[in-house]
């Protein structure tokens, strides 16, 4: 995944994660703890919210959640690729396993398509992969 990084340590220094429900940004920042992984988590309940955390605090990465109430993960992610400054590069996750989903995702402009993780131990193994490894 070509997520923007340190040069020096290859860490990503800022994550938003857009979803509905509060306790999976609790389970990424514990993941992120677990990992040994320093970066900002930040976290917006909605696609909207999404969006102006988006402008005002300039993420590395931005993780969203597909299937949120208002406007959807595909819509959110459209309209941070299209943002006249230079976008972060986006995550979509989702309890979805469908390959229309995956597709649809990745036409919208994420860089990575993976299912929601479940276990402490899945999100540890997420993050590691869209913010490096440990650098504590």
């Amino acid at each position: 995944m070509d997520v923007r990084r340190e040069a020096k340590t290859g860490r990503v220094h800022s994550v938003l994660l857009i979803d509905d429900d509060p306790t999976e940004a609790e389970l990424l920042r514990s993941a992120r703890d677990s990992a040994g992984i320093a970066c900002d988590i930040h976290y917006a309940e909605s696609g909207s919210e999404g969006l102006a955390q988006c402008g005002a605090l300039s993420p590395d990465l931005v993780l969203v959640d597909l299937n949120m109430p208002g406007k959807s993960g595909f819509e959110v992610i459209a309209e941070i690729t299209a943002l006249p400054s230079r976008p972060p590069q986006i995550a979509a996750f989702s309890t979805s396993r469908s390959e229309d989903d995956r597709k649809r995702a990745l036409e919208a402009g994420a860089c990575l398509y993976r299912s929601k993780p479940r276990t402490l131990e899945e999100y540890v193994a997420f993050i590691k992969e869209t913010c490096g490894g440990a650098d504590r």
